[in-house]
């Protein structure tokens, strides 16, 4: 096994093939996993190990260009939005846990070898300090020298001890780390998702208010057209209005005016008969008419 490892369908995805549909999403990522999966590793062997880890960074280096992928898409699939993040958190997932399925032997060996290099150590040092004890025993057979070299070996035993606690200590801290940079992002990933799902809110939100102004304006157009029209129609009523009280009030008069001359030429024509001259009779028709002669009217 080597870094140029390929995964056909991972090479050959198209992310709207990835984000089309639920199925279609975990058909593919379950495609990959098989073709990562059947790829055969010896864990003993340095270069299976360091192609492991390599083929796992190809499926976290994928995980990210689909995201990314994803995340163009949904510019395009605005009515779509909804199925594509669903389908982007199924994949981060997917291949998050891929990526550490992939790995893990390669964590777990690395564990088990350390703790098994150093109980070897332990166990060799313990074997050639208790030879090392018994030859000094039968050689010197000397009681002070043996004690030492007894207290060096509970010494050795202790830092060994030491030691595979250190290693265990390191292992975790490297977990902890791997831990903390997934949270880390994961913890992007969501946050970037809730700025995405509130951006298209307020876009949504802005495009309403825009829609409900619009509205609002075109009402108010519309309510003034019809007020400016209702306007010319009431001042159009009035004019008609004033028009035929003027005429009415032209008819009263003139009808008044008839009436007045036809009692006027009745007088005349009597007063005419009594005085016997007729401009003199009209102007004392005049003069009554216009009341400059007291106390006498004509009854109209």
């Amino acid at each position: 096994m080597t870094e140029q490892q390929q995964l056909s369908t991972m090479d050959g995805l198209v992310p709207v093939s990835i984000f089309r549909k639920d199925v279609d999403t975990i058909k593919i990522l379950n495609k990959i996993r098989s073709e990562a999966m059947s790829v055969v590793f010896d864990v003993k062997k340095t270069s299976d190990r360091k192609a492991m880890r390599s083929l796992a960074a190809k499926v976290s280096k994928s995980k990210t260009a689909m995201d990314i992928a994803g995340k163009g898409l949904t510019q395009e699939w605005k009515e779509k939005s909804k199925l594509v993040d669903e389908s982007r958190k199924i994949m981060r997932e997917f291949m998050d846990q891929l990526r550490d399925d992939i790995k893990a032997p390669a964590v777990e060996y690395d564990k088990n070898k350390a703790a098994e290099e150093a109980e070897k150590k332990l166990a060799d040092d313990k074997k050639a300090d208790h030879i090392e004890a018994i030859r000094l025993n039968e050689q010197y057979d000397k009681t002070a020298e043996i004690q030492a070299r007894e207290q060096a070996i509970a010494e050795r035993e202790a830092q060994a001890e030491a030691e595979i606690q250190a290693a265990q200590a390191e292992l975790k801290r490297l977990a902890d780390l791997e831990q903390a940079r997934i949270d880390a992002v994961k913890h992007a990933e969501e946050k970037a998702d809730r700025l995405e799902r509130q951006r298209l809110y307020d876009e949504n939100k802005a495009k309403q208010l825009a829609q409900e102004n619009e509205e609002k304006s075109k009402r108010l157009i519309e309510k003034a057209e019809y007020d400016k029209k209702q306007a010319l129609i009431n001042a159009e009523n009035a004019r008609l209005e004033n028009d035929r009280v003027e005429r009415e009030a032209k008819a009263k008069k003139a009808a008044n005016f008839e009436h007045r001359r036809g009692i006027n030429n009745a007088a005349l024509a009597e007063l005419n008969k009594i005085i016997g001259n007729i401009e003199i009779s009209k102007k004392v028709i005049v003069a009554i008419s216009n009341n400059t002669i007291p106390n006498i009217t004509v009854n109209y």
